[in-house]
């Protein structure tokens, strides 16, 4: 049966438009207004409204079913973009150590390849490797491994980071894990968990790197 609100059509009328979405561009990575130059009930080939971008790229679209009535009899139509091409690659901050940002961009990769195992675990070991360099252990004095969820602990205490470990707790990629491939928690990833992760890991690199070289730079301004 046909999604209540979707429409099925051979031909387009000639007074039905798509209304402009916002998504991320593949070019600038700005959230921006997508404008559809042409486009069918399933493809655009659009363009960003980022006045420092402009750039054009294909999307795959799916329409949300709302339709609404503009200024001239004009039927708008409305669309969620599901994918493009190009990819959207985010770029590295300078602040971020480039070994920890090449687990954190494979994961990226992996996600628009949809292969959501992978994605979280490369988000995994993007936040362990953080949480190492910010002085976290591997293992405990008895030799047993730590979990990801204790190194963060660890790397960013509760009591000055209690906000991120709220957010962790609803995260269930993030602690024990035995060494059996059974025992990792990650034999059915949603696409919806993936993209978690991936915000969840790019959210320690901010708290970590981006956010501190931030500070420093407006104190450093100050000084002058």
């Amino acid at each position: 049966m046909p999604d209540k609100g979707i429409v099925h059509l051979s031909s387009i009328p000639p007074n039905w438009e798509p209304s402009k979405t916002s998504y991320r561009c593949p070019y600038c990575g700005v959230l921006a207004t997508i404008t559809p130059i042409k486009w069918t009930f399933e493809d655009w080939i659009c363009k960003c409204d980022n006045n420092k971008c402009g750039k054009t790229f294909y999307a795959k679209v799916k329409q949300t079913g709302e339709m609404s009535i503009a200024l001239g009899g004009k039927t708008l139509l409305n669309f969620d973009i599901v994918d493009t091409y190009p990819k959207y690659v985010p770029e590295r901050h300078e602040s971020i150590p480039e070994n920890i940002w090449s687990n954190y961009l494979e994961a990226c990769k992996c996600n628009y390849a949809d292969a959501f195992k992978a994605t979280v675990v490369m988000c995994r070991r993007t936040m362990q490797n953080v949480c190492l360099n910010k002085g976290a252990k591997n293992r405990d004095s008895n030799g047993k491994w730590i979990s990801l969820k204790n190194q963060m602990k660890e790397a960013f205490p509760e009591k000055d980071y209690s906000l991120i470990h709220k957010l962790a707790d609803g995260i269930k990629y993030l602690g024990d894990y035995g060494a059996h491939p059974q025992d990792d928690g990650i034999d059915d990833v949603p696409k919806g968990d993936a993209k978690e992760m991936l915000e969840f890991a790019y959210s320690i690199l901010e708290i970590a790197y981006i956010n501190p070289w931030k500070i420093t730079r407006q104190l450093e301004k100050r000084k002058q």
